[in-house]
């Protein structure tokens, strides 16, 4: 068992997820996105600056230096909330976090952020043909507590019935 398996049990709460690794000696990663020197510098200008044109400038740049799939969700994000980036540049932005994206949880957030209706029928292909029972039944956990996944909210009991009826 992994510390994100823990997580999904403990319902996202990662103050119980690393008492309960703790108990069973199981190894909690750093739990602090890896972000490069170049990154970190401008994320910290960012958040300093507080003029909207130097704030959108200083995006832009982390765009362009943004390789880890820690650095290209949060500045998809930041984006996404700022709503100021070009729809072009915005959906390449997505596509290079979607190449990062190696696991369901990871999936799930490109689904979120993407605007492509192209993109998410892809995403959700991969995650109907990778999601477990867990996954899926966090799927819906997190459905009712938080609205950013109701997307997902008519797939997940059609994935939970077709992995149980299949064994």
């Amino acid at each position: 068992m992994k510390y994100q398996d823990v997580l999904k049990q403990c319902h996202l709460n990662p103050n119980l997820a690393m008492e309960v690794c703790e108990i069973l000696k199981i190894r909690v990663p750093s739990l602090k996105p890896k972000l490069s020197k170049n990154y970190q510098d401008l994320k910290s200008k960012w958040y300093l600056e507080t003029t909207t044109g130097v704030r959108i400038d200083y995006l832009m740049q982390m765009c362009k230096v943004a390789r880890s799939f820690d650095e290209l969700l949060e500045v998809t994000r930041n984006f996404n909330h700022l709503n100021h980036l070009p729809d072009e540049a915005y959906n390449d932005l997505v596509q290079r976090l979607y190449r990062k994206a190696d696991t369901f949880i990871r999936k799930i957030a490109v689904y979120e952020l993407s605007r492509d209706k192209a993109l998410d029928e892809q995403v959700l292909s991969e995650l109907v043909a990778i999601g477990t029972l867990d996954d899926w039944y966090w799927v819906s956990v997190i459905h009712d507590s938080d609205n950013d996944l109701s997307d997902l909210d008519w797939i997940a009991p059609e994935q939970i019935a077709r992995i149980i009826k299949n064994g």
